[in-house]
């Protein structure tokens, strides 16, 4: 996974370097991406970077502590999902998050609810993205 989290942070620091505005690049991951997503927010610290971060905050990434989160953050969950809950221990944690909001969904579905593209989590991705249209 950390060699994941490397490959998206050059990745973006490539962006950058050829004048790709910071607030123009969108980072998302559900489950095992979600937690690149975590890493490489964690590692890039830039707080104008997007990032869609979906089921995957739970114990094992609050226990690794030295995690600190950076940009403008989405969060995305499912009530019923084992596997993902809130991240607000992330962002109480994390100084250089300049916007935090979370989307709480209810389907039963559980992981599976992210299996599909719905308009539910859907849209407001793509509306995260799309901010400095």
């Amino acid at each position: 996974m950390l060699k994941s989290m490397h490959q998206v942070v050059m990745q973006i620091e490539s962006l950058l370097e050829v004048g790709v505005p910071p607030q123009h690049i969108t980072i998302v991951g559900f489950s095992k991406g979600g937690a690149i997503a975590i890493f490489t927010s964690s590692k890039l610290q830039n707080p104008e970077v997007n990032f869609v971060i979906m089921a995957i905050c739970d114990d094992r990434v609050f226990e690794q502590t030295d995690i600190t989160l950076s940009g403008r953050i989405l969060s995305v969950y499912e009530t019923s999902d084992e596997l993902g809950s809130t991240c607000q221990l992330l962002i109480d944690r994390s100084n250089t998050v300049t916007e935090f909001q979370e989307i709480v969904l209810e389907t039963g579905k559980r992981h599976g609810t992210f299996y599909t593209a719905t308009p539910d989590w859907m849209e407001p991705v793509q509306e995260w993205a799309n901010v400095y249209e």
